[in-house]
């Protein structure tokens, strides 16, 4: 095993640890969420059907406002934990965009060490080793312009090798790879994803390949 990954190995095994217990929390949250809104959907169908014609006795009457009542009071509360569930759901999805972008820079900064600079002004390095291959492209080209883009989003402005790489992962994976569609959103965790870089394991296999 390379140095790089030996050095660096306590860091990026802590980054995968912690992006598998977010995941775990993104399901549960989302989970939360799902619920909450087919409860408040009920409670919407009940709201719009309950009937209240004249021909009702009064009492009944009485029972039926006091059950909308209530009705509308849940829908509130839920409409509360409608928005806590999604407000926490965008925490833990902006936190495991940060440690897929880490995780990625890391193995990006591992090939610019070992080998340089990737680009030259107009081509790849000839001994940079490419990696295994996804549809038409190779890893080490996915890992660089990932890494590109997560730092251009900020600026929606792409250069061409990010462009270039990610409408072919558009044209393979689909519209998840889209700059068009997220202009300003990172792509890293659909990158990490894409690599099936699952866990530490993972990673370790392909940065053997790419820094040997």
């Amino acid at each position: 095993m390379h140095q790089y990954i030996i050095e660096t190995g306590n860091t990026v095994r802590t980054l995968f640890e912690l992006l598998i217990h977010e995941e775990s929390l993104i399901k549960e949250q989302t989970e939360k969420l799902h619920k909450a809104v087919i409860e408040i959907n009920a409670h919407g169908w009940n709201f719009q059907t309950d009937d209240l014609n004249d021909d009702f006795p009064e009492t009944f009457i009485k029972a039926a406002f006091f059950r909308i009542e209530n009705s509308t009071a849940s829908a509130n509360k839920l409409k509360s934990e409608i928005a806590k569930y999604q407000a926490v759901l965008g925490t833990h999805q902006s936190t495991t965009q940060t440690l897929c972008a880490s995780i990625l820079q890391i193995a990006k900064q591992g090939i610019s060490l070992i080998h340089g600079s990737l680009l030259l002004p107009d081509r790849y390095i000839i001994d940079t080793p490419p990696g295994r291959m996804l549809a038409s492209l190779t890893l080490r080209d996915i890992i660089w312009q990932a890494c590109n883009q997560v730092t251009q989003c900020k600026k929606e402005t792409y250069e061409k090798p990010v462009i270039d790489l990610f409408t072919e992962l558009e044209r393979f994976y689909g519209p998840q790879f889209s700059l068009e569609q997220h202009s300003h959103q990172s792509r890293a965790k659909k990158i990490i994803h894409l690599l099936g870089w699952l866990d530490y394991r993972d990673y370790v296999i392909d940065m053997q390949l790419l820094i040997s």
